[in-house]
């Protein structure tokens, strides 16, 4: 027989510490009756430091009706404050210091986190706790904490109040039709073709609508961004050339010097009467400018005659190029008469008169019967045909120059696309060139490098000089790796086929080869004057 216990049995020193245990547990309850008793306690109060203790604690969450539990025999549990916490009790403190300064980094962080000038208004940004640390909470010396009211108790945060609706899914969704019908009024209102450049009704954003934004097939026009993807911010002053505070002084100014430009232009122009439509007047049919116009107007009339001078009637004569004014000189009290015709330069005075005379000439040598005999048309004909000659004899102009001009300007055309495109062909055969070459570049700059290292330095070839041998110009990669073909093309210390080196002051009288080589440099130098003289 086994003299272990039965499994419905305790062994006599587990029974006994279950006693010792049961009696501690009664000690425990007992006490705990009489201390509640005494304080009054209260067993839905909070867990508040200096009230709530373990016995408060077994009472709450370990006892069963009433009192500890038990096993089958009736025996209770005993309490394991280690296994409700998850560490050793004794560890407590140490750990209440820990999160102590976690909690005030922390505080910290959560303070710069809710600092309203570092966090943008901004979806994904901006959250409820931004919004309540700037605007619910009250701030005091020891800190932020909740409103409270007359009573002290505290008000709590009621989003719908702040919101001005409870049901936010449907105030989203009407929003959005709301929106949807603003955004319709506000590209209308946007629209360059309605809106004037005038003061108080053309605004920096129509301005952004017309020159900043970028246009997109998706979604409205939006903000442009640079090649990191990051938003071109719009700079006023960029655009204006100046700084925008200035805009109300530059303004101000330029009034003031249109003011006193449209003196100037009241001095130095002509007066014309209100009821006279000079665009009109100076159009063709066709709706083109005639080839006399205002400007030859006044260059026609003198300066000083301008102030007293007072329009009675205009017309033409010979539409569009020239017509007649009458003024009445409020000065001298007369009419007087001016044909307006071309304004011309002095060059241009003396090319007309050069081509008068040329023009005359061959006219009245060209034929006599015609000039003398035949009809208006049959001389018009004539003046006309006379005229493109001389202006042909001096190349100023040919009889198809029309459409020579028109295949000048497709000429000039094609030649503007085929040098965007071949431009764009060179570069992009320049990068490709580049990036093909830089490998052998790579290559070459490590080759140059090792052929430095390799180069024999200058101690070692006095070394050689001094000890009358020529310095071992081998490559320094290739010394010692030679292997048995290089010791079998050596002979007594000096390769084959190459002569041995005397050494200064011996046998023969041989020098050291750097005096040899400075000897026949000396002798060429000579031979090199020579031969010059």
């Amino acid at each position: 027989m086994s003299d272990e216990p039965d499994a419905g049995e305790a062994s006599p020193d587990e029974a006994t510490r279950r006693d010792d245990a049961e009696s501690e547990s009664e000690t425990r309850n007992d006490a705990g009756t009489a201390a509640e008793s005494d304080r009054g306690h209260d067993s839905n109060a909070g867990a508040t430091v200096g009230e709530y203790d373990w016995e408060a604690f077994e009472r709450e969450f370990f006892y069963e009706d009433g009192g500890p539990p038990t096993n089958w025999r009736g025996k209770p549990y005993s309490f394991d404050a280690e296994e409700y916490l998850g560490h050793d009790p004794a560890d407590t403190p140490d750990r209440i210091g820990d999160a102590a300064e976690t909690a005030a980094g922390l505080a910290t962080y959560f303070e710069s986190f809710l600092d309203p000038e570092e966090t943008p208004v901004e979806r994904g940004e901006y959250l409820w706790e931004h919004f309540r640390y700037e605007y619910y909470y009250d701030r005091s010396d020891d800190g932020v904490e909740h409103p409270r009211d007359d009573e002290g108790d505290v008000v709590a945060f009621d989003r719908a109040e702040w919101l001005g609706h409870d049901d936010f899914p449907a105030s989203v969704f009407e929003g959005g039709f709301a929106v949807t019908d603003l955004s319709a009024d506000f590209e209308e209102w946007l629209d360059p073709a309605t809106t004037p450049v005038t003061k108080g009704e053309y605004y920096w954003e129509h301005f952004k609508y017309e020159y900043y934004y970028e246009d997109t097939s998706v979604t409205a026009p939006e903000r442009p961004r640079d090649d990191d993807g990051e938003i071109e911010r719009f700079d006023e002053s960029e655009w204006l050339g100046f700084p925008e505070d200035d805009l109300e002084f530059l303004l101000a100014d330029g009034a003031a010097k249109a003011e006193k430009l449209l003196e100037v232009e009241d001095e130095r122009t002509l007066d014309v009467p209100e009821e006279l439509d000079e665009d009109e007047f100076f159009s063709t049919v066709e709706g083109h400018t005639t080839v006399v116009n205002r400007y030859d107007l006044e260059k026609e009339v003198a300066l000083p005659k301008k102030q007293h001078f007072r329009e009675v009637d205009r017309y033409w004569v010979n539409k569009p190029f020239s017509f007649v004014v009458i003024f009445h000189s409020e000065k001298e009290n007369e009419t007087k008469y001016y044909a307006v015709e071309p304004y011309r330069t002095p060059i241009e005075d003396d090319l007309t008169e050069f081509l008068t005379g040329k023009l005359r000439a061959s006219i009245k040598y060209s034929s006599d019967d015609v000039v003398v005999e035949a009809a208006e048309e049959e001389r018009a004909g004539v003046i006309e045909r006379e005229a493109l000659e001389l202006l042909a004899r001096y190349d100023l102009y040919a009889e198809n120059d029309g459409e020579r001009a028109a295949q000048l300007r497709s000429a000039l055309a094609r030649y503007d696309e085929t040098k965007e495109t071949v431009t764009e062909f060179l570069d992009r055969i320049r990068v490709e060139t580049d990036a093909a070459i830089e490998p052998l570049r790579e290559s070459y700059r490590e080759r140059m490098a090792e052929r430095a290292d390799d180069k024999p330095s200058k101690a070692d070839t006095e070394n050689a000089e001094t000890e009358g041998a020529e310095p071992d110009s081998t490559p320094a990669a290739c010394r010692g790796r030679a292997g048995p073909a290089a010791a079998a093309a050596t002979q007594g210390g000096e390769p084959v086929g190459r002569p041995p080196v005397s050494p200064p002051g011996g046998a023969g009288g041989g020098r050291a080869p750097a005096a040899a080589r400075r000897d026949r440099g000396r002798r060429a130098g000579r031979r090199g004057r020579r031969s010059s003289r």
